[in-house]
């Protein structure tokens, strides 16, 4: 069935949100597309029907090529190691791609669907990054087909357990 689509931009205005709210609290839901590290991945929740999936497609690193992260970098290298601005450079990816995962599961009866599209998530330097809680849950699927079936049984595993 198709949704409202909500896509953020730089000049979004914040009635965006309130829009898409009222409408995923519907029965027919509303979808909506956001950038990580955006403004609505800062500071708004998504708990409960605002947000039962997120998909993050690649990894959000910073532009490597911006002059002060080049510089911050040059500065890590220098005080902390060799390996200390990769290190920089890849946990401030993670913190982006771990504060949007929170986002939408905000207390214990809440559930959503995190999708994790990247071949990269699959090296253990990504996945010893993501959260503890997430890591026993994650399913590598074999193909599209694969994913959307593993995601229709999620949820009507999660259907059927708050229905009891």
């Amino acid at each position: 069935k198709a949704k409202p689509l909500f896509v953020e931009r730089r000049n979004t205005p914040p009635a965006l949100f309130n829009e898409f709210a009222k409408l995923a609290r519907t029965v027919k839901g509303a979808l909506l597309l956001a950038v990580v590290g955006g403004k609505l991945s800062e500071g708004i929740n998504f708990s409960d029907e605002l947000g039962r999936t997120v998909v993050v497609v690649g990894l959000p690193y910073m532009n490597n090529q911006d002059i002060i992260i080049k510089e911050k970098m040059k500065f890590m290298r220098s005080e902390f190691g060799p390996n200390s601005d990769t290190e920089y450079y890849e946990s401030k990816c993670m913190h982006a791609i771990n504060q949007s995962i929170g986002r939408v599961i905000r207390h214990c009866n809440d559930y959503a669907a995190i999708v994790l599209i990247d071949l990269r998530y699959k090296s253990e330097r990504i996945l010893k990054d993501l959260p503890a809680w997430i890591q026993p849950r994650l399913y590598d699927a074999n193909d599209l087909d694969d994913g959307i079936q593993h995601l229709q049984r999620f949820f009507r595993s999660m259907d059927n357990s708050i229905q009891k």
